[in-house]
């Protein structure tokens, strides 16, 4: 009885971790950084500038939000926290409450890691235009 506990024990932590990590990608995801993979910088602006969001909002779909553009697709999650989106395949490298980041798995010389922030603290950092009414006082519109 023993052994047999001590060989479900890893399968059950396994699968509880897996859980959580379903759950902590279900959230509307916003791009704020490209990076290759050992951290060095693009300096191509198409591919700097690409903007688009990523919103996970069932345990298999994600809307691809890009160009003013709103795309459905199915994901595949699997146990070792590859990301399988569209004929990629992405690792999950880091995944919390503020930050998500993923790296490619098998590009062809294309080599990158984005970083995701959730669009809800994303929008947050939207300072709006001050100007000085005659009173002097700071108003922002």
């Amino acid at each position: 009885m023993r052994t047999v506990f001590f060989a479900i024990f890893p399968l059950l932590i396994a699968f509880s971790s897996y859980g959580q990590l379903r759950q902590q990608l279900i959230k509307n995801w916003k791009k704020t950084d490209i990076t290759a993979i050992d951290g060095s910088p693009y300096y191509d602006q198409e591919t700097v500038n690409l903007d688009f969001d990523l919103n996970f909002f069932s345990p298999d779909s994600v809307y691809l939000f890009n160009n003013s553009r709103l795309t459905a697709l199915p994901y595949r999650l699997s146990a070792d926290s590859i990301l399988a989106l569209s004929g990629l395949r992405l690792k999950i490298r880091e995944i919390s409450d503020i930050k998500l980041i993923l790296e490619s798995l098998e590009s062809e010389g294309f080599d990158f890691r984005i970083t995701f922030m959730p669009k809800n603290l994303f929008d947050l950092t939207y300072t709006p235009e001050a100007y000085k009414s005659k009173n002097g006082q700071v108003v922002f519109s």
